[in-house]
């Protein structure tokens, strides 16, 4: 038989959604100015939670909008502050990958930026995760050439989803 190994206990997540959604219904319930400043907050803590993820060498490998929950209620006012109010789901997938960081923080962040393709996240949005991602580095991040790297990939993922949708519809 086999030998437990491991065991990781976590609270439910009654009451919360996936950013996926939670982002559209806070664009529909806040003011546009209040709805910017909610999305600034949220970018943030997204940005420092990868940040301290990528800064181990830890990867999640599927970090898409989907595997951050945060409350409802956040989608209805701004707090104070975000942080620790994000959670990640799927923890499973999580790896240590000291040799290969530069390739898994390409995914992760391709992923991330792929799937932030919702309404009310704007390209200006994203431009302010990757300059908060990049602030936060002691030595200002991952390269130009990484970058490049990410952007290329965000687009496979595009093309590969536009497929699949178009198979599905053919």
């Amino acid at each position: 038989m086999g030998k437990l190994q491991g065991f990781i206990a976590i609270e439910e997540l009654t009451g919360q959604l996936p950013l996926h959604l939670a982002v559209p219904l806070a664009a529909e319930r806040l003011e546009p100015a209040a709805f910017e400043r909610w999305k600034r907050g949220l970018i943030a803590e997204l940005a420092r939670i990868a940040r301290e993820l990528h800064r181990r060498s830890v990867f999640h490998k599927d970090l898409y909008f989907c595997h951050f929950y945060i409350d409802e209620s956040l989608t209805r006012s701004v707090p104070e502050s975000w942080v620790n109010r994000a959670t990640m789901i799927d923890l499973h997938r999580l790896g240590r990958h000291p040799w290969l960081a530069p390739w898994f923080r390409i995914k992760d962040l391709a992923q991330f930026l792929y799937s932030s393709e919702v309404p009310g996240v704007t390209a200006r949005d994203r431009l302010r995760f990757w300059k908060r991602y990049r602030e936060l580095w002691s030595r200002g991040g991952p390269s130009r050439r990484i970058e490049f790297f990410i952007r290329l990939k965000w687009k496979l993922y595009r093309r590969h989803a536009q497929r699949k949708r178009s198979r599905r519809t053919g």
